[in-house]
């Protein structure tokens, strides 16, 4: 079967360089911040082109971290480009790397449809810990979290869908398991019950910040009679002080939609009525929960007319396996041919070595020798970099030493 991941990367990357007004405000942004001479890391390069940027504002180094195979485009597009040797990339997660140095600049647009469901908060909160001089800056500056109370049958059909019977057969665990997860679409402002209400302002280079979740709660003023479907949510980044880039509604940019984050069942209301409106996310972005109180103030009491809780926890199917307490476990052939590769790796023997090692090791698995040869880079890639050691050349499979490619880096 012919795969269409290649395909998918190069659309996906495609839209967001097409996306004038996230680039324009990326770059104005990071040739304001960064000076000649400072070192730069972009956590969630994509095809390098913010590392770029960075370049032309004269970074004495850029160090892009990309997880994706998309990382293997950007380093043929920064040699084509003649940046080779200002960046290094890294292929891994950043919280799973170290640096020579430490940066002066970090720059990551990990920034999802509803700011923080990508995840930036964690990565920040790690790189600024571990990675950032203690007075390093930071892109995007300030993060906000900004949500509504919505009516749309549109965005609602997503959990509405799974009431009807199908020959009798009822989907109401199906609707449960709906109701709460966030869905990704676009937000008419014609579906809006009220203002938008702004719950969070994440300052990421505030330290002094919780950093184990974001959001918060805000009271939105109903302005028609209706129904409450669920929360719109969208973001508005401050890059540097004054440069704002949001998808807000009606905004259709390719690069983001917005979120909607839906009721089980839908809430009446009314015009003038008080909706309390609650989200928080932990910082890595993996659970959300929200809440939508309609409340009523009297005597500067408040009272709880009614409450909708949700939360992804609830919203994941869950596959129930045997205990592990009596098991006996063992390597299954993908690891064992991981292990092998990784008992060859003594610093002194190459990559082509350890190739034809593991072709004659499994022969059945490993007869073609680019086959091979690609699992034996995918191998170092993840384990060739130890905490206090040098790094791996992906070409000869040797350790260089950290003060060796420090100096070659400048």
């Amino acid at each position: 079967m012919y795969d269409l991941s290649s395909v998918d990367t190069l659309e996906f990357h495609r839209s967001m360089l097409d996306d004038r007004e996230r680039m324009d405000a990326y770059y104005r942004a990071i040739l304001e911040v960064v000076k000649p001479g400072d070192v730069v890391l972009d956590i969630g390069s994509g095809t390098g082109i913010l590392a770029y940027f960075a370049c032309l504002a004269g970074a004495r180094h850029v160090y892009a971290v990309e997880q994706g195979s998309v990382i293997e485009l950007a380093r043929a597009l920064c040699r084509h480009n003649g940046c080779q040797d200002l960046v290094t990339f890294l292929n891994d997660w950043s919280t799973h790397i170290e640096l020579p140095e430490a940066a002066d600049v970090l720059i990551t647009e990990t920034i999802g449809n509803a700011g923080f469901d990508e995840g930036i908060i964690g990565w920040v909160n790690d790189a600024r810990k571990r990675l950032l001089s203690p007075d390093g800056k930071i892109i995007p500056y300030a993060v906000d979290l900004i949500a509504v109370p919505m009516q749309s049958k549109a965005a609602y059909d997503s959990v509405a869908d799974w009431s009807d019977d199908l020959y009798g057969y009822d989907f109401g665990p199906a609707r449960r398991l709906a109701a709460n997860q966030m869905v990704f679409t676009y937000l008419p402002p014609a579906s809006f019950l009220s203002k938008p209400v702004t719950l969070d302002h994440v300052v990421l280079n505030d330290s002094t910040r919780d950093g184990d979740r974001a959001g918060g709660a805000s009271i939105a003023s109903v302005n028609r009679d209706g129904w409450v479907h669920g929360l719109g949510c969208w973001f508005s980044a401050e890059l540097v002080p004054g440069l704002i880039l949001s998808n807000r509604p009606p905004d259709r940019a390719p690069s983001w939609g917005h979120a909607f984050l839906p009721l089980e069942e839908p809430c009446k209301v009314s015009a003038g009525d008080q909706l309390e409106l609650a989200i928080h996310t932990s910082a890595n972005s993996a659970h959300w929960h929200w809440q939508v109180n309609r409340i009523r103030r009297s005597n500067g009491e408040k009272r709880v007319l009614s409450s909708d809780q949700h939360t992804t926890l609830n919203g994941q199917i869950v596959v129930k396996k045997p205990g592990l307490k009596n098991l006996s476990p063992a390597l299954n052939e993908n690891a064992t041919i991981d292990l092998f590769i990784l008992q060859q790796m003594d610093g002194e023997t190459a990559v082509e070595e350890i190739s034809r090692r593991l072709q004659k090791r499994f022969s059945s698995r490993m007869a073609d020798p680019q086959l091979a040869l690609e699992r034996v880079r995918s191998v170092i890639r993840h384990y060739g970099l130890e905490r206090g050691s040098g790094e791996v050349d992906e070409e000869t499979g040797r350790q260089v030493d950290k003060e060796t490619s420090r100096q070659g880096n400048k």
